[in-house]
């Protein structure tokens, strides 16, 4: 069933290149650039770093100088409390893992790579937890020595072309709100390709999370012409595989979500990423709701 393939390479392990966090770019004017989202097939041990422009440190301040006055430990229950949606992508290729991130309290969003095994199996187990469901579509990166995996959307191929990959893709999956980009830093940033996407999308009531792997992604352009709901990942959590840094990345996003009223994390099926939500979801509930993504995309 395989349609086509961007080259022949063996997938990489890459996890999400960044050192920094990111507020949403159409509402803050510090433009910042990240990497590729990965391909964890197997191995998560392989990261590849790459420096930002603003380092982890400096953006930190900039968090800090907004940060609003909060009543620390204090339950919030009753008010208007920031919201957060905590999404876990690249899930269906390590089942083991992708059970363990499912186990996780609910509501989280649990993001299906479209080509994984038994997709449909491991999702309905995600949605009985009380999960909602995105589909996690590969699209071009720019680099040419990583592969994103079967049937991706290329930027240079026609309409009809760029359709039938598209369908594929999507009608791997039932019963879910939407899909996020795997990887597709030259894909997103083609306006055209994007309006493609976004027609189909729109015809099928489906959301669009932009994983946000470059700063020149036209998925918002694009979402908006054809009035798909939106919304931006903030945050990525383990872009070091370290448990040290995705608690600190914990911490950023409260102070995003503080912020402007609400942030998006993206993680992955890792062991320290969900060890790590693990004991920070039912601490965190006491001062945010944690929501779905959806819910995040019909507040705006």
């Amino acid at each position: 069933n395989t349609l086509k393939t961007k080259n022949q390479l063996k997938p990489v392990d890459q996890a999400p290149l960044t050192k920094t966090i990111f507020i949403d770019p159409h509402i803050s004017n510090m433009n910042k650039r990240s990497g590729e989202n990965g391909l964890p097939e197997i191995d998560y041990s392989t990261t590849i770093g790459q420096e930002t422009e603003i380092t982890q440190n400096q953006f930190q301040k900039n968090i800090n100088q907004f940060q609003p006055k909060t009543n620390k430990g204090k339950d919030t229950s009753g008010y208007n409390r920031p919201k957060i949606a905590i999404v876990i992508d690249d899930l269906g290729i390590d089942k083991k893992l992708t059970l363990e991130a499912i186990n996780l309290e609910p509501p989280l969003t649990m993001s299906f790579i479209a080509y994984a095994k038994d997709i449909r199996t491991q999702a309905e187990k995600a949605r009985k937890r009380g999960h909602e469901i995105l589909l996690h579509v590969p699209m071009e990166p720019e680099s040419n020595i990583i592969d994103p995996g079967p049937n991706v959307l290329l930027s240079g191929l026609p309409e009809d072309e760029i359709l039938t990959l598209l369908r594929w893709n999507l009608e791997q999956l039932n019963n879910y709100i939407g899909i996020n980009n795997h990887m597709g830093s030259r894909f997103t940033s083609n306006l055209e390709s994007m309006r493609i996407v976004m027609k189909e999308l729109k015809q099928r009531n489906l959301l669009f999370l932009d994983s946000l792997t470059t700063s020149k992604s036209t998925g918002h352009i694009a979402a908006s012409e054809f009035k798909v709901p939106f919304i931006t990942r903030n945050i990525f959590l383990d872009h070091k595989d370290e448990l040290k840094t995705i608690k600190q990345q914990l911490k950023n996003l409260k102070k995003i979500a503080r912020l402007q009223g609400y942030a998006i994390a993206i993680g992955h099926p890792r062991k320290n990423t969900i060890q790590a939500l693990a004991s920070w979801l039912a601490d965190t509930k006491k001062q945010f709701d944690i929501v779905s993504a959806r819910k995040i995309a019909g507040a705006r």
